[in-house]
């Protein structure tokens, strides 16, 4: 057989199958589609498309979600490093100099401890 009686053959195949194609149902066209829809997901696993998102809830919804819970859960329990709270007597406006320089006195030795427990 030549090309193009190849050709040709594949030609009369295509429009008998779409005369028979127009000749279905509605039914029957979707239950084509459905099953070339769940061929190619078999055939392209890696490829997400949106039936598969849909029916794999636990790993596209439900992991995240617990996974912002815990770091939300740990991001609220880290304290971190506070100053101390001051006494309110101290928030009044007539506090004496000599106060506020014991209170920086104070932080900077702390502040020196701190950094001799790093190196240490």
């Amino acid at each position: 057989m030549s090309q193009s009686d190849d050709m040709k053959i594949a030609k009369k195949v295509n429009d008998l199958l779409d005369t028979e194609n127009e000749k279905l149902s509605v039914e029957a066209c979707a239950d084509i589609s459905r099953a070339r829809l769940q061929a190619l997901n078999s055939a392209n696993p890696d490829k997400l498309t949106l039936a598969r998102f849909i029916s794999k809830p636990t790993q596209f919804v439900v992991a995240p979600l617990a996974l912002s819970a815990v770091f939300l859960v740990l991001v609220n329990f880290y304290s971190g490093d506070t100053l101390p709270h001051l006494p309110k007597h101290l928030f009044a406006q007539d506090v004496p100099m000599e106060d506020l320089a014991m209170l920086e006195e104070l932080e900077f030795a702390s502040w020196l401890a701190e950094q001799k427990e790093m190196v240490y």
